[in-house]
């Protein structure tokens, strides 16, 4: 594996690790004691929460940097899924064991089903979203340069500005989000620029988003 696969791997599970971290602060409650208390350890959480909260999208964008230059074959969606619902099934029988949860009939269909909510769920909205790759594939390589910006401009317009302005009333849906997500990602891999290289031009924007 060269160095620039190698790099991408390192990304993937540091993407992984923020995961952990975002879901330990919020269901751990430590962002909710953050929110309470006022103090340095408020502080630390909500640093600490600026940086991990964009591990999802950084999942999102690896896999539009490779996929847009890939096709979905039976075999990948069924790994896919097969490992979703291995996992699934492990730690639904590890919760009953440890009486976290109770067995019902209901509950263990639900299991078996690996979308079962696209509102807020990720699993059921990334294997949406993966099941729409080949058709967003057909719809970028189509486009000009010029019309895949336009894309991007319009999608990023309704998430980024609409998104972030509570008078307009946008709300996030990740399917959506991930579609987007995939216009960037494929943008940066179909149309490479030396803009995009630029380490320490992007250090510096993730440093002031971050703050």
């Amino acid at each position: 594996m060269n160095k620039r696969l190698n790099n991408f791997e390192a990304l993937r599970i540091l993407a992984m690790f923020m995961v952990i971290v975002l879901h330990y602060l919020d269901k751990g409650g430590l962002l909710t004691s953050a929110t309470a208390e006022f103090n340095s350890t408020s502080y630390v959480a909500w640093l600490v929460e600026a940086f991990a909260i964009v591990a999802v999208n950084v999942y999102v964008f690896i896999t539009g940097y490779f996929m847009c230059k890939s096709n979905i074959t039976f075999k990948k969606f069924l790994k896919l899924v097969l490992e979703v619902e291995f996992y699934r099934i492990v730690f639904y029988f590890i919760f009953i064991l440890t009486g976290y949860v109770s067995f019902s009939t209901l509950s263990f269909c639900k299991i078996l089903l690996p979308i079962t909510n696209i509102s807020n769920n990720f699993t059921g909205c990334y294997i949406t979203f993966f099941l729409c790759i080949p058709f967003l594939n057909k719809l970028i390589h189509n486009l000009s340069e010029k019309q895949h910006i336009y894309l991007i401009l319009i999608v990023c317009f309704v998430y980024v500005v609409l998104g972030t302005l509570p008078t307009f009333g946008v709300t996030m849906n990740y399917v959506s989000w991930f579609v987007s997500l995939y216009f960037i990602a494929s943008y940066i891999r179909l149309y490479p620029k030396k803009l995009f290289e630029s380490a320490k031009l992007w250090g510096v924007i993730a440093v002031i988003s971050l703050l």
